[in-house]
């Protein structure tokens, strides 16, 4: 064992290794199987495209994929604690319940033991064959739902199957326009909507070790119950009801440009020419707040709101000479 691990619950500020009244320590060990088994993976795909008049190029595709044995990990050693709603938790308490194995020590075990399958839409059309404008228009549609994560509960996968994190749709458009005086602006653009997050309490209620529990679907507000975008939700839960990911990213939107101009220097023979490019080039141009991380805990102010996000609106000039 070359790296142990120890997650201390309700320290003292000033010592936190240093045992108090009320204070819980529990190891962490991670068991790895001896070999991992191969992923069976069936995949089917069907597309169409076309090369039309003047070279404009359509394409449909759909392809379906499905996956067993996609790997993910679970504490094969969590206290033994009954779900609940309604009553508020006592993380303690479930700290301290019963352990299938030796107490205090959680086990995090890597399996091959998830499920993934969805499918991918794509539907676009090319145009390369003018001389002075080029053109990719695109849009697509992912629909994926897998558990392939650490659930909140070893016991049970209730609300664990949903869409993967990277998961997205969007559109698309490229395009190169050759202007007079050989200026030749490239610009490429991309819009992702759709991209999930998970919903929160911020505790750790079943004792697993893993701050990942999720809240639970109230009908009446009190305490420990919240007005939310998704409605009444509430913490006083122990393995909650509201399905992963949950929660929706905003819209991302990315735009490039670049503008550039080539000068000739002559040369000795067309093996030995000389170049200079000048060029502007513009990351995020429409400077769009592309929000990489939101609040995720249902009780703070900051759930759904932007915590971080991409950098803003960039120009960048450049020169580069080729001889």
């Amino acid at each position: 064992m070359r790296q142990q691990q120890t997650t201390v619950y309700s320290p003292s500020y000033a010592h936190p290794l240093t045992p108090v009244a009320g204070s819980v320590e529990v190891g962490t060990r991670w068991q790895f199987p001896s070999s991992f088994a191969q992923i069976p993976v069936g995949v089917f795909a069907v597309g169409v495209e076309r090369d039309m008049g003047h070279h404009w190029k359509p394409s449909v595709w759909f392809t379906w994929c499905e996956a067993w044995g996609d790997p993910r990990t679970l504490n094969i050693n969590s206290p033994i604690v009954n779900a609940s709603i309604g009553t508020s938790p006592d993380p303690i308490a479930a700290l301290q319940a019963p352990r299938p194995g030796e107490p205090n020590i959680n086990v995090l075990e890597y399996q091959n033991s998830a499920h993934n399958r969805g499918s991918v839409f794509w539907a676009g059309i090319e145009q390369k064959s003018y001389k002075h404008w080029t053109l990719n228009l695109g849009m697509w549609n992912v629909n994926f739902r897998t558990d392939g994560v650490t659930p909140q509960s070893s016991y049970t996968d209730r609300g664990e199957a949903a869409r993967p994190d990277w998961q997205s749709k969007g559109a698309l458009i490229e395009n190169d326009l050759k202007f007079p005086f050989k200026l030749i602006l490239s610009t490429q653009a991309y819009w992702h909507y759709g991209r999930p997050y998970n919903l929160t309490t911020g505790t750790d209620a079943n004792g697993d070790g893993i701050f990942n529990d999720r809240p639970s679907f109230a009908s009446a507000p009190g305490a420990g119950t919240y007005a939310t975008p998704f409605g009444l939700l509430t913490v006083n839960t122990v393995n909650g009801n509201v399905p992963r990911n949950f929660g929706t990213m905003p819209v991302i939107v990315h735009m490039y440009s670049n503008l550039s101009r080539e000068f000739s220097l002559g040369g000795k023979d067309k093996d030995h020419l000389r170049t200079l490019i000048l060029n502007a080039r513009a990351v995020n141009l429409l400077n769009h707040t592309n929000v990489t991380a939101v609040g995720t805990v249902v009780s703070s102010s900051s759930l759904g709101q932007a915590l971080s996000s991409e950098a803003a609106r960039r120009v960048e000039l450049g020169m580069r000479l080729s001889f």
